[in-house]
């Protein structure tokens, strides 16, 4: 598989499982179970600092409670910002920390128990 210029700013783990999943052959293309075992999907147990856990999470409650049109528009205003991949890696650190079935969707329950820790 040749990946063009979209590819380049993805990690070559994710590349790697990317290339086996499209894999003609089923004989030699990854299995779904093998897939989930995979460096790049599956999910770190890694910790979060309490403190900024706490303020995430306080920043999520009050984000939940404002209208409609403000989350649109403060969510509008976030993607336009630059990108900075140590915010991304701690977005994605807390993210894991949260999702503890490492389904990648946040539960109701899953952020609840977050709250408690």
């Amino acid at each position: 598989i040749i990946f063009d210029d979209m590819w380049k700013d993805v990690s070559p783990s994710a590349r790697d499982v990317v290339e086996q999943m499209l894999r003609v052959n089923r004989g030699i293309r990854i299995s779904a179970s093998a897939v989930l075992r995979h460096p790049w999907v599956k999910v770190a147990r890694t910790k979060f600092p309490r403190r900024r856990m706490v303020q995430l999470l306080g920043s999520l409650r009050v984000n939940s409670q404002e209208s409609e049109f403000k989350r649109f528009v403060l969510r509008v205003i976030a993607e336009q910002l630059p990108r900075d991949s140590k915010t991304e890696q701690a977005i994605e650190q807390a993210f894991r920390c949260l999702d503890r079935n490492g389904d990648g969707v946040l539960t109701v329950e899953e952020v609840t128990k977050g709250l408690k820790k």
